[in-house]
């Protein structure tokens, strides 16, 4: 399964019934630690990341932690993030558009790790549960599996994180104060209806709360828009005063049902009967 986004922001799911290989990391479970071994990559709260390789690609591949969610809780949860990149990209490609309308020079440009990245559903080769106290050979836990493209990375590398899930980013220096700015980007261009945060972990908050686990729904938007501080570059794209009004929203459309381009907060300036583009 894949998604894309059309150009006023609709998700959509495009499934392929046309079976596929795909190598897991075995043993990966053996060396779960603090860094990358032997296919072993990663872990968060929710999650594992390991390695996975198709003919030409080397993927990571995420699962729920079995011990945190169920088989149908794995599935739900995937797929809302594999719908928050398609969504995160399409807001970043609209936040570059208003870097451009509003002639911003940024040194910093947003791209998330969308391209190629899909949920596979395994048909066959995956090995049974383990009884109680039998060795986990297990390359995968759960049926469904999210795969993105494995993102290189050499040893000057660092992972910086620009907000907190339940903490504003309120950065000082220039990447900093972009990325702050993409966040408020986001909230006003859905006009209310969803917010990025805890940007490098990266985690969407919808107002009905229906995105996954990590959704904190329309109080932590609430929360975000009263702490957050516009900086100069919020001031430079014309969003410092543009407010959105969430009392007043009883309850958000539903994405996939807007008729208008979510992307409103950037027209045209009109200066008398001419419209400069």
């Amino acid at each position: 399964m894949t998604v894309t986004t059309d150009k006023e922001g609709h998700v959509q799911d495009h499934i392929c019934l046309e079976p596929k290989t795909i190598k897991i990391a075995r043993d990966w479970k053996k060396n779960i630690g603090d860094g990358p071994k032997d296919g072993y990559l990663a872990k968060g709260f929710m999650k594992f990341a390991f390695l996975g390789r198709t003919n030409s690609k080397t993927y990571t591949i995420f699962q729920c932690k079995p011990q945190r969610v169920t088989e149908a809780q794995n599935r739900i949860n995937l797929i809302a993030e594999l719908r928050l990149l398609a969504l995160g990209q399409y807001f970043a490609e609209s936040f570059a558009l208003r870097l451009a309308v509003h002639e911003v020079d940024a040194s910093t440009s947003i791209r998330w790790n969308f391209q190629d990245a899909f949920i596979g559903d395994v048909s066959s080769g995956m090995l049974p549960c383990p009884d109680i106290g039998e060795e986990d050979l297990q390359s995968l836990s759960f049926p469904t599996f999210l795969a993105a493209p494995l993102i290189t990375t050499t040893g000057l590398y660092t992972e910086r994180k620009f907000s907190g899930s339940d903490a504003t980013g309120n950065n000082l220096d220039e990447v900093g104060r972009i990325v702050d700015a993409y966040a408020h980007h986001v909230l006003v261009d859905s006009q209310g209806s969803y917010l990025l945060t805890d940007l490098q972990v990266n985690f969407l908050y919808r107002c009905e709360s229906e995105t996954g686990f990590w959704d904190g729904g329309r109080e932590h938007i609430k929360t975000w828009q009263k702490e957050h501080k516009c900086q100069s570059i919020c001031r430079k794209l014309g969003l410092k005063d543009a407010i959105i009004d969430l009392e007043r929203q009883d309850v958000t459309p539903v994405l996939q049902e807007r008729t208008r381009p979510l992307r409103l907060g950037f027209s045209p300036v009109k200066t008398g009967r001419e419209e400069i583009p």
